[in-house]
């Protein structure tokens, strides 16, 4: 409404990757520069229900199919207002991305036959955190010792990070962190003032840019692996 209220002769949005963020947030730029050429409800209707109900996981073949055709469909009906790139247009100028797996051995306790899935999984990364922190410790040495690089490391447990970090220094944000001292952490460490910034996969995920690092440590995965796709990018 603000930006509507204002007259101009030309309006210039940019965006990153709407369709796997929020759908209405695009039907939103899309009628700031064209508003006849959806209506809300009925773009919600036809094309957001089906493509976010097509990308969940649990989503049927026909699903699926459906929210292909309307991303495509979608894609026609805006091309004459929207100018595509892909992520290509910046290889000349981004190094290539490298992703290793590391894994180890570690002793674990003998489990009761009653213990459950999540009850296991919490309790293998207990008794290997001593073991995982200090092959973590390494990597992070190494990455300091032989570049000026810095390191985003995720978990979903915050006794990893705590952990981690007490044997190399950085930052820590978690879900418990309040906005304003995220907004202060994340100006700290775009500032260079640490070199390696420890938050919980799930607050790295949402909305933050850290453009300045160049390494991410993801000490475990999370229960959907989306997450710790969306904190990487």
């Amino acid at each position: 409404q603000a930006v509507n209220s204002h007259p101009t002769q030309r309006k210039l949005l940019l965006t990153g990757s709407p369709l796997q963020n929020h759908l209405m947030e695009y039907c939103s730029m899309i009628r700031l520069i064209n508003p006849n050429m959806f209506d809300e409800g009925l773009f919600k209707k036809t094309y957001a229900k089906a493509i976010e109900k097509g990308a969940m996981a649990d989503a049927t073949e026909e699903e699926r199919a459906k929210g292909r055709t309307m991303i495509y469909a979608l894609t026609r009906l805006t091309e004459t207002c929207v100018h595509r790139r892909s992520v290509a247009v910046l290889q000349h100028a981004l190094p290539p991305m490298h992703d290793y797996k590391l894994t180890y051995k570690c002793v674990l306790p003998a489990f009761p036959s009653s213990i459950g899935p999540l009850e296991m999984t919490h309790s293998v990364i207990t008794h290997s955190l001593e073991k995982k922190c200090s092959l973590a410790k390494m990597l992070l040495h190494s990455i300091i010792k032989h570049s000026n690089d810095l390191t985003l490391v995720f978990s979903k447990r915050k006794d990893v990070l705590q952990t981690l970090s007490k044997l190399v220094p950085g930052l820590l944000m978690d879900g418990e962190t309040s906005t304003t001292e995220r907004q202060e952490l994340i100006s700290r460490f775009n500032k260079g003032e640490a070199k390696v910034f420890y938050m919980t996969t799930r607050v790295g995920g949402v909305g933050l840019n850290l453009q300045i690092a160049n390494h991410i440590l993801i000490l475990d995965p999370s229960w959907n692996p989306v997450d710790d796709k969306q904190a990487c990018f």
